[in-house]
């Protein structure tokens, strides 16, 4: 794991890491449906039954605060990193600080998510610092833990010669949606926050 020396959020892209994304459909033999996958599939390119965009991760080029690097995002929400500096998030008593520009959004049976990754004790200041949306909003949080729930991702429908074109952009997909799944290309993973607390 590589740590950003706090120039630029760990989480977010570089002008280098863009990757083609070469996309087509093809029939899944389990699912006995059709399913967006890679000209050159790997199986690490699934997970939760969803196609992930790929990413380059050599942190070179042009910094881009505004694009999030998706396997950078998503393992800082699995192994509980921090979204500025890329080392471990939890405080001593093992709750996670999220700090975020608005409130956590709130599904239709009430479940508070994100997504956004925690961040440490000592990124908190240095993020109201240097992030001017922070700056103008900006709401802090413990959390007890949280667990996958969504993904945000771009919608994809079978094209001329099996090729994929793309009809939604930024779509929020519930994990429990199988059949939508198979036709999303997730860049960002979503959490169901557990035993969130306010810190005024």
């Amino acid at each position: 794991m590589t740590a950003t020396a706090l120039r630029h959020p760990y989480i977010n892209a570089w002008s280098d890491e863009h990757t083609p994304q070469s996309l087509a459909f093809t029939w899944h033999a389990s699912s006995r449906s059709l399913r967006l996958t890679y000209t050159d599939p790997v199986a690490a390119d699934w997970r939760w039954g969803v196609l992930w965009a790929r990413h380059g991760q050599q942190m070179t080029g042009v910094p881009e605060f505004k694009t999030v690097n998706t396997a950078r995002q998503r393992r800082s929400m699995l192994h509980r990193l921090c979204q500025v500096c890329g080392l471990p998030a939890a405080l001593p008593d093992g709750r996670l600080l999220m700090l975020m520009p608005e409130q956590p959004f709130v599904s239709a049976l009430g479940e508070q998510f994100t997504h956004l990754p925690p961040v440490c004790e000592v990124c908190v200041p240095i993020a109201l610092q240097r992030c001017p949306r922070l700056r103008r909003s900006h709401y802090l949080y413990t959390a007890a833990g949280y667990e996958p729930y969504a993904v945000q991702a771009d919608i994809y429908e079978p094209g001329p010669g099996g090729l994929a074109t793309r009809v939604e952009r930024e779509v929020t997909v519930t994990l429990d949606r199988y059949k939508a799944l198979a036709y999303a290309l997730a860049k960002q993973l979503l959490v169901a926050l557990d035993g969130l607390e306010p810190i005024p």
